[in-house]
């Protein structure tokens, strides 16, 4: 009898890790990551790589840089640049400084004008005229 219990229990415990476990990979696949590469020389990425829908008349935007690292070398990255777009180009926050250690994500406050906006591009660039890859997440709004 008592044998059962423990396999009961351990069946039990292995379930629940279980469980635990696939809700830890659904919330990070849900969480919109995505890796870029950062060009040389600080180039903007193109906007039409990283593009979301806006559901509302809101006056920021969303990004956050949850990780940089150089293609090679030592990696002493840290930060990171990012400005919104309309999706083709035209500048609508300013440029921005993300921070890898960053608990939260960053406001990026749209200009005067360009509320009505429906589709938000973000654009990235390194702080170096070394190229990098960066994982960041975004939000339109």
């Amino acid at each position: 009898m008592k044998c059962n219990q423990k396999r009961t229990k351990m069946l039990i415990n292995i379930l629940v890790g279980m469980i635990l476990a696939a809700n830890s990979i659904i919330g990070l696949a849900a969480s919109g990551e995505v890796q870029i590469y950062l060009y040389p020389n600080q180039v903007w990425t193109g906007d039409f790589e990283n593009t979301d829908s806006r559901t509302g008349n809101y006056s920021t935007v969303y990004a956050k840089n949850h990780a940089v690292h150089p293609e090679s070398g030592t990696d002493n990255y840290t930060k990171i640049q990012v400005r919104a777009t309309n999706g083709y180009g035209l500048e609508i926050t300013d440029t921005y400084v993300l921070d890898e250690s960053a608990s939260s994500y960053t406001a990026l406050k749209i200009k005067e004008g360009y509320l009505s906006t429906n589709f938000v591009g973000f654009q990235f660039r390194g702080n170096t005229a070394h190229d990098a890859y960066a994982i960041v997440s975004y939000d339109g709004r």
